[in-house]
């Protein structure tokens, strides 16, 4: 079960800093790991009990002392001492602090004093320091339970859209898509989860944004209006080669080589018109070729893939 815990920012004798747990874990049976979650974005920190030094109280590592000057919590030795609020569990053999943010009071060194961000200063006792800088109307969230959901969301969602760009344009268009849109799923709830802001991890912001582009480019990069005009398409069958060619009035000519050209028919948006102004079949563009299909059975030996013809 998860328990609310303070850490403060303790200076390291060899020089950067660490954190002390304040309250009671630490004096518990030995562990052999300590992790922390959500304190360094998209990475977990599991650290030995014997060089992490838990058992004295504290908790370091090259990275925690990094954070902890990135932040904006270092302190020179006559500082007031940020606290830091945790998630506490014990997993296994594991002690997890599952990080929370800053509390909105410090300690005062060296004496039970805790002072607020407008210089207000609080007396205190070890046994109600925690339900003063966390009280206890703050309920633990479980935020396992709203990951699932969400993951469940982003599950759906890239099955939807692989099978939608599937049906649109192709097996390959929708399996790219429906990856990339796991993806983005999972940098945006990566973003949420951290609380990030854009100056934080800028390169990830626009991550999200270029994945969000090459999702949705199919829209435009398979539009049937992208399809190169003045340019001949064909198509291989067991024992023929038939073509089409679109010209700058969007007159689509259909044919063959053996055959010669069988029809001209007038292309709008992905379908084709005869002469009387029916539809006679329809374009479907994909990223690398485009699909002809004929309504009639007469005309259905021109149905298929057509690549450019080099």
């Amino acid at each position: 079960m998860r328990e609310k815990v303070l850490l403060n920012i303790v200076l390291h004798q060899g020089g950067g800093y660490r954190l002390g747990v304040m309250t009671d874990q630490y004096v518990d049976s030995p562990v052999e790991v300590v992790r922390i979650k959500k304190l360094i974005p998209g990475k977990d920190l599991n650290l030995d009990v014997t060089s992490c030094l838990y058992p004295f109280g504290s908790i370091y590592s090259p990275e925690i002392s990094e954070w902890i000057q990135q932040n904006g919590f270092a302190r020179e030795g006559g500082d007031d001492i940020p606290l830091l609020k945790f998630y506490y569990e014990r997993v296994d053999n594991v002690d997890v602090y599952e990080y929370v943010g800053p509390s909105s009071y410090k300690k005062v060194p060296r004496v039970r004093i805790l002072r607020d961000d407008k210089g207000q200063e609080y007396p205190y006792e070890d046994a109600n320091l925690l339900s003063l800088v966390w009280p206890e109307s703050s309920e633990i969230k479980d935020d396992s339970k709203e990951l699932d959901k969400y993951y469940k969301w982003i599950y759906g969602i890239s099955a939807a859209v692989l099978v939608l760009m599937w049906a649109l344009w192709g097996f390959w268009v929708g399996i790219f898509c429906g990856f990339m849109t796991l993806g983005v799923g999972g940098m945006i709830q990566d973003i949420k989860t951290g609380k990030k802001k854009l100056a934080d991890d800028p390169g990830q912001y626009a991550t999200v944004i270029v994945g969000l582009i090459l999702i949705f480019s199919p829209f435009v990069a398979c539009n049937p209006a992208t399809i190169a005009k003045d340019t001949y398409y064909s198509h291989s069958g067991w024992d023929y080669v038939t073509y089409f060619y679109i010209d700058d009035d969007s007159d689509i000519t259909f044919g063959g080589k053996h055959l010669g050209n069988i029809g001209t028919y007038r292309l709008k948006g992905k379908y084709f018109y005869d002469d009387s102004g029916k539809a006679a079949g329809e374009l479907k563009r994909g990223l690398f070729n485009v699909n002809v299909q004929f309504y009639t059975k007469y005309l259905e030996q021109f149905n298929g893939s057509y690549e450019k013809d080099h």
